[in-house]
C-alpha cells in the first residue's frame, strides 16, 4: 500500500475513504509522506481528511498551525529585506515558492516553504551582500565562483530561535544551460506588485513563473516529480488568462523549453487534474531537439550536469575556469568543510580524490 496515491486523490478533492486493510503504521507513513513532499499543510485542508484516522487528523492540525504561526514570522522577515534591498536601491525579485503563497494560495500558509528565493540584477551582488549582513544574515560556506554558482545562501537566527534562510541569486538556475534563459531585466519588465509583502515588492508575471515553476524541478531537481512542485504548476496554469497561455506557448518556443514545460504540465495535470484549453499541451510538442530536453532523462549524474555547464559556458578559458572552480573551492569552504587544522593541500586532495565517485554515481 502506498501512501502518494492516497495523497494525490485528497488533494484532488476527491472523497477518498481511508483503508479498510490499513495498519497503524500506515498513518504514520501518509504523514511522512506529505511532510517530505511538501503538501501536509494542504493536506490538512482536504475534505477526505475528516473521514481518516483521529491521531492522523490531529497530526495534519498541528502541522497547520506550525505553518500559519511560521508564516506570520516569514512575512514581516521579507517585508524588512525587500524594504532594505529598495531603501539600499537594489532591485530585487522574489520568485519560485515564496511569492507563490501570496499570489496564487487561498492562504499563503497553505504553500509550505523553507526558505525564500530572491533574484537580483548580477551588478548588484555586492550591495546586496552588505543589506543581507547589515540585517544580521551571515553567508553559508559552500562552492562558489564566476562560473559554478549562480547563487549563495544566507541564514539568520530570529529572536524566536527560528531560521530565515534566504538563497540570493543572480541567475535563474546553476545549470548553464537555463541559467540565461530569463534576465533579470527580462522579469523585471513584466514583474507584478504583490502588496501583501510591502511597497518594494514585484514577483514575476503568472507566465514567466510558470516556466520557472517548470525549470525548477527539472534544472535543479532531477525531474522530481516533488508535488508540492507540481501543486504550483498546476495552480499556475489554472489560473492562467487566454492572453497569458498564448504568451506563455510563444515563450516556450522561443526559449527552447517547449519539451520542459510540456512534461511539468503534463505530469501536474496527470496528478491534479489540471483543466487545460483543448489541445493546449499539444502545442508544446515539438520535432525540434532542444538541449535543455537532455535534462529529463531519468538517471542524471553530476558528471553529466558538468559537460552540459562545459559545452554551455563556450571558450576553452571558461571552461578551464569552471574546471578550477569545481575542484579548488575557496579556502575559506575547505577551512570550514575539513576544519581550519587541516592543511590545505590534504583538504583539496582530500576532496579531489573523495569525491570522484559522487560525480559518477546515478542519483538514487
Amino acid at each position: 500500500m502506498r501512501a502518494e496515491p492516497l495523497l494525490v486523490a485528497a488533494l484532488r478533492g476527491e472523497g477518498v475513504p481511508w483503508p479498510a486493510d490499513a495498519d497503524p503504521g500506515f498513518e504514520s507513513a501518509v504523514f511522512e509522506a506529505a511532510t517530505d513532499q511538501g503538501v501536509a499543510v494542504l493536506l490538512a485542508s482536504a475534505p477526505a481528511v475528516t473521514s481518516w484516522p483521529q491521531r492522523l487528523q490531529s497530526a495534519l492540525r498541528d502541522a497547520r498551525r506550525l505553518a500559519a504561526a511560521s508564516e506570520a514570522i516569514q512575512r514581516q522577515d521579507l517585508i524588512r529585506l525587500l524594504a532594505a534591498f529598495g531603501q539600499a536601491d537594489v532591485r530585487c525579485l522574489p520568485f519560485k515558492g515564496a511569492p507563490l503563497a501570496y499570489t496564487h494560495y487561498p492562504q499563503p500558509w497553505l504553500r509550505s516553504r523553507f526558505d525564500t528565493d530572491l533574484l537580483i540584477d548580477p551588478s548588484d551582488q555586492e550591495r546586496a551582500d552588505a543589506v543581507l549582513r547589515a540585517l544580521g544574515y551571515v553567508s553559508s560556506a559552500q562552492v562558489s565562483g564566476t562560473l559554478v554558482s549562480h547563487q549563495l545562501q544566507y541564514q539568520r537566527r530570529d529572536r524566536y530561535g527560528l531560521t530565515d534562510t534566504v538563497d540570493l541569486h543572480w541567475k535563474v538556475t546553476n545549470p548553464h544551460l537555463f541559467a540565461d534563459a530569463m534576465t533579470f531585466d527580462e522579469l523585471t519588465a513584466s514583474s507584478r506588485a504583490v502588496p501583501q509583502l510591502g511597497d518594494h515588492a514585484r514577483v514575476p508575471s503568472n507566465v514567466h513563473a510558470l516556466i520557472l515553476a517548470c525549470v525548477h524541478r527539472v534544472a535543479h531537481h532531477q525531474n522530481s516529480d516533488r508535488l508540492i512542485w507540481l501543486y504550483d504548476i498546476h495552480v499556475l496554469a489554472g489560473a492562467m488568462t487566454p492572453g497569458e497561455r498564448a504568451e506563455f506557448l510563444a515563450l516556450a518556443r522561443v526559449k527552447r523549453l517547449r519539451s520542459i514545460c510540456a512534461s511539468g504540465l503534463g505530469r501536474a495535470q496527470a496528478r491534479f487534474g489540471t483543466e487545460h484549453p483543448a489541445r493546449w499541451l499539444d502545442h508544446l510538442q515539438t520535432d525540434e531537439i532542444e538541449p535543455t530536453a537532455a535534462f529529463l532523462e531519468q538517471g542524471r549524474r553530476r558528471i553529466d550536469i558538468l559537460l552540459s555547464d562545459l559545452r554551455a559556458v563556450g571558450g576553452w578559458t571558461r571552461r578551464i575556469r569552471l574546471l578550477r572552480e569545481h575542484l579548488f573551492p575557496p579556502a575559506a569552504f575547505i577551512r570550514a568543510r575539513y576544519g581550519s587544522d587541516t592543511s590545505l593541500l590534504f583538504a583539496y586532495a582530500n576532496r579531489i580524490l573523495g569525491g570522484v565517485g559522487k560525480w559518477f554515481r546515478a542519483p538514487s
